[in-house]
């Protein structure tokens, strides 16, 4: 049931990751979407609180093919259960792994799942991932289910197989014509990850952890660490930048706090998810001001439309270099 009271501002970059940008309660903003348009923008002044949410875009609308039964009926359960559970482990997670550089095999497990949920929550993925991949995967996926529900399932072994092809062709193409079914899987895949023991985060979880993490550290007086509306970004062995890729060859950036900036690549690898050992150690580089500005300029090319920073000085710039001539 739909409870007015609770909280309509949903935000999909998580304000946990978002606060160690801050200074005195506050950062920068530039809407470079805005800037390329030709408005005439500037960094300005926000917070956590402020920026990166959607009115009620976790909230559930429970029919037929949305009814989980972990949900129940709470239309607010991603909003309060599944994206709470690893925001309220981030801010330790973050300073075991800045401050004290070891995290145990639980920590490393808490951190990769809240990186996944990053990446999955973000409108990024559900505009540029599921909607445009959503025809391709409903033929795929509904093909399977033909196979289970209608050829192995012998209460339909005595239906006309033209009546069985009629019926798949038909649900098929009506998840295609629902405009809300792309945010449908898109919520459907959260709260499938929501398990400690989900079996599509393990994976991920392989790939990751059994990587050399490594913590950039930008110089003293800068410049700094930027991050955007949606954080994270990998750069293949093809030199290509994706908003999403832990296999056959990457380097993934994100950006922690204006001075910190998490790297993993399966260039070094440690083996440590594959291995028995109870911690593992976390290395911290010292970068020059040029290679932070090369991470930040991968760092930015997989955005909604907001660069954030502690450095309005440094967000000036870009956005001097991102005004159309």
């Amino acid at each position: 049931m739909k409870n007015p009271q609770r909280t309509k501002r949903h935000h999909f970059v998580p304000e946990c990751y978002l606060k160690p940008f801050e200074e005195e309660g506050q950062f920068y903003v530039l809407d470079i979407q805005k800037l390329r348009k030709g408005y005439n923008e500037f960094p300005k002044g926000s917070n956590a609180s402020k920026i990166c949410y959607l009115e009620d875009f976790y909230r559930l609308e429970f029919d037929e093919y949305m009814n989980n039964a972990k949900a129940g009926e709470d239309d607010l359960f991603i909003e309060s259960k599944v994206l709470t559970q690893l925001e309220g482990k981030y801010g330790g997670l973050i300073n075991r792994l800045i401050k004290d550089q070891v995290l145990s095999r639980k920590d490393c497990v808490d951190l990769c799942d809240f990186i996944i949920q990053l990446k999955l929550r973000n409108p990024y993925w559900l505009k540029n991932t599921i909607e445009e991949n959503k025809n391709d995967w409903l033929d795929k996926l509904s093909g399977q289910l033909y196979e289970e529900k209608f050829k192995l399932d012998p209460r339909f072994a005595g239906m006309p197989d033209d009546y069985k092809e009629l019926v798949y062709l038909l649900a098929v193409e009506e998840r295609k014509a629902d405009a809300k079914f792309s945010k449908k899987m898109h919520q459907f895949s959260l709260i499938e990850r929501f398990a400690t023991d989900s079996k599509r985060n393990e994976k991920f979880r392989r790939q990751i952890i059994d990587c050399v993490w490594q913590i950039y550290k930008c110089p003293p007086n800068g410049p700094f660490f930027i991050t955007t509306d949606n954080p994270g970004v990998s750069i293949g062995h093809d030199n290509l930048l994706y908003n999403t890729k832990f296999i056959g060859g990457f380097i993934f950036y994100l950006p922690l706090s204006p001075q910190y900036c998490l790297t993993i690549s399966d260039a070094l690898k440690d083996h440590f998810y594959s291995s028995e050992q109870d911690s593992k150690q976390i290395f911290t580089v010292d970068i020059e001001g040029s290679h932070v500005i090369e991470v930040n300029d991968r760092v930015i090319q997989r955005i909604n439309k907001l660069l954030i920073g502690m450095d309005d000085w440094y967000l000036k710039q870009i956005a001097d270099n991102n005004r159309p001539k």
